[in-house]
């Protein structure tokens, strides 16, 4: 809402307080309640939410920014070797393609299935944009099928890491997935409100 509209607002609002129970009643305040049907409760809860979104929004573009700034410093470096690092955490590294951040050199072949799924996902916000939530439940599907075809060897494919076996680290992406999809739609909110 625009500054000159609040203020108007405010004004009529005003306006009603003052002639509310003199038995007067002034056009501007009867025309605003008029106009927009909606008693204080409610218009007060309209402002609340704006102030939520707001909060939520500059949340949301903060931690892009932080994720930005992680990636940015680690764009340089690309994988070369297997890792397996802080496996049950949301700074997990994995593999040469898994964790924020955390990308294999062009052409390396991937450690594993799940470095498949991560690879493939890599490949996908490069081309469409972090924010792509698309991409993110394309690396979801990977996962489900992946954590299925580990449930019918009867848990016998446990990954490329002994100390990271697939058990502790799809948990952890999915639960990391989750987040940047959470995290997408805001900020994909917030480009649709400017």
């Amino acid at each position: 809402m625009n500054q000159g509209r609040r203020k108007k607002t405010n004004e009529i609002e005003t306006l009603a307080k003052k002639t509310k129970g003199h038995g007067k009643s002034h056009p501007e305040a009867s025309s605003y309640s008029t106009l927009t049907k909606q008693s204080p409760k409610e218009i007060q809860r309209e402002r609340e939410t704006m102030m939520v979104r707001s909060a939520s929004t500059r949340f949301a573009g903060a931690f892009f920014l932080v994720i930005f700034l992680v990636d940015l410093v680690r764009c340089e470096e690309c994988t070369r070797t297997c890792i397996a690092q802080n496996c049950d955490t949301l700074s997990i590294r994995y593999g040469k393609y898994c964790g924020i951040g955390h990308s294999g050199c062009p052409g390396e072949e991937p450690c594993d299935d799940l470095d498949a799924c991560c690879m493939v996902h890599d490949s996908c916000v490069e081309a469409k944009g972090m924010t792509n939530i698309s991409c993110h439940k394309k690396f979801q599907k990977c996962v489900n099928r992946l954590s299925k075809s580990i449930k019918q060897s009867k848990n016998i494919k446990v990954g490329f890491s002994k100390q990271c076996p697939y058990s502790v680290v799809i948990p952890t992406v999915n639960q990391g997935m989750d987040i940047g999809i959470m995290f997408s739609q805001l900020g994909n909110d917030m480009r649709t409100e400017l």
